[in-house]
């Protein structure tokens, strides 16, 4: 058990650098998507968001109702 745990922790420090590579990619995904993003999918995005903020609270007294 303790050495797989070693060997574990070995190859995550061997292998750092892909971890921190694929982390930058994901961020910069993340960042392009958003700058390329239309103002109609921007507004959808935001009146899905605000329904499940309205959706939220009526969970929450049902879940508390359960209780």
């Amino acid at each position: 058990m303790l050495d797989r745990l070693v060997r574990g922790t070995s190859w995550i420090a061997s292998h750092w650098r892909i971890g921190a590579a694929i982390a930058g990619a994901v961020g910069i995904a993340a960042v392009g998507r958003s700058f390329l993003e239309t103002e109609e999918a921007k507004a959808q995005r935001t009146e899905r968001a605000q329904k499940l903020e309205l959706l939220n609270p009526a969970q929450r007294v049902r879940e508390k109702a359960e209780e």
